[in-house]
């Protein structure tokens, strides 16, 4: 039996409950905000599972034709190391390809580090810091 996670698609508003399971991330965006930020445009929500058990989330949305936003994204504690962040992150990539994207983009910070070596591991460059948001870091891929 595989210990593979089981990758399935959620909705906006489910990122409400999902970011609970991350205590790093310092706030949680209502159902109306999720909404907001996909302004209509297509948008993808994937969640890991093993059994009944949530281990993670990603989430994002199209910027335009050609570039998908990966906007949000983690896993609980217990489940770390454990290769989630790994499948969410190529399960994204596959939806976004098939989609006809052509780049996808991230911007994440230097208190993600596990996060950071991931993208830079899976072909993801720096492009920008900053923002106005103080330690941003932004990171871009060619599918």
């Amino acid at each position: 039996m595989s210990d593979a996670p089981i990758i399935a698609a959620a909705e906006l508003a489910d990122i409400a409950w999902l970011e609970k399971l991350v205590p790093e991330f310092d706030r949680v965006h209502d159902p109306a905000c999720c909404q907001a930020r996909a302004g209509g445009r297509p948008y993808l929500v994937l969640t890991a599972r093993r059994g009944e058990e949530t281990l993670g989330f990603k989430a994002g949305y199209a910027l335009d034709a050609d570039c998908f936003y990966s906007w949000i994204g983690g896993v609980a504690p217990a489940a770390r190391g454990g290769g989630v962040a790994r499948a969410l992150l190529a399960a994204q990539e596959d939806w976004v390809r098939r989609q006809g994207y052509r780049r996808i983009r991230v911007k994440s910070h230097p208190r993600f580090a596990a996060m950071l070596r991931m993208l830079q591991r899976h072909g993801y460059r720096t492009v920008a810091a900053g923002d106005g948001d103080p330690g941003a870091i932004h990171f871009e891929k060619t599918l």
